[in-house]
């Protein structure tokens, strides 16, 4: 499967349909990565009275369960570009990190006098942190882990212990191709094992290594 995302050209990624204003979330970030080096037209912007609902459904696209399979972490960390479909409207990988990316500047008031996000969100402060810190902008933390830190196989699962899958033994093998680049722990993925060989191979391993 990583072979496929590495030649791949492109990838393209389905969040689902339309729900919750989904259109709006997307909208809005076409919206403001076309002018997110205006710190001035981003200010701006944020005083206009449709923010609130705008931002509340891009957090609300940041829930969704795609977000939460242990399989994206390949996907979205190999693929080369990225597009993202939900419903009939689309957003490009790039697109919409480097709104996440001015979020972030936003809250650390880099170029700009305030947390513009905290007066949409001083009652949901789980959605603020959305914005800021999950969805792709999850994934681009990962990835820069990955090249500056080479985590072992079992940082990685510890990253990514609140991923989900159908098949229990996918919490190890949907991080193999990743993990197995940098850690001593290879992982032949071997649906014949039981979800117990699996885990236990996993934990035998880990028991070996020498105590920091």
């Amino acid at each position: 499967m990583t072979m496929i995302y590495e030649q791949a050209t492109e990838a393209v990624v389905w969040l689902g349909l339309t729900f919750e204003d989904s259109d709006l979330a997307i909208q809005l970030v076409h919206e403001l990565y076309q002018h997110h080096e205006s710190t001035e037209w981003i200010t701006e912007r944020f005083s206009n009275p449709d923010m609130k609902q705008k931002l509340e459904s891009l957090a609300d696209l940041f829930e969704r369960n795609y977000w939460r399979r242990i399989w994206i972490v390949q996907e979205l960390t190999v693929a080369k570009e990225i597009v993202f479909y939900c419903g009939d409207s689309s957003i490009e990988a790039k697109r919409l990190l480097g709104v996440q990316q001015l979020f972030l500047q936003i809250y650390n008031f880099d170029g700009f006098p305030k947390d513009l996000l905290l007066d949409f969100f001083q009652g949901n402060l789980s959605a603020r942190t959305r914005l800021r810190k999950n969805g792709i902008q999850a994934m681009y933390h990962w990835e820069q882990e990955l090249v500056y830190t080479e985590p072992s196989f079992y940082t990685c699962l510890l990253h990514h212990y609140n991923k989900e899958s159908s098949d229990p033994r996918d919490m190890i093998y949907g991080l193999a191709a990743l993990a197995n680049q940098t850690s001593k722990y290879k992982v032949e993925v071997d649906y014949n094992l039981s979800t117990k060989d699996v885990f236990t191979n996993f934990a035998n391993w880990k028991s070996r290594l020498p105590k920091s």
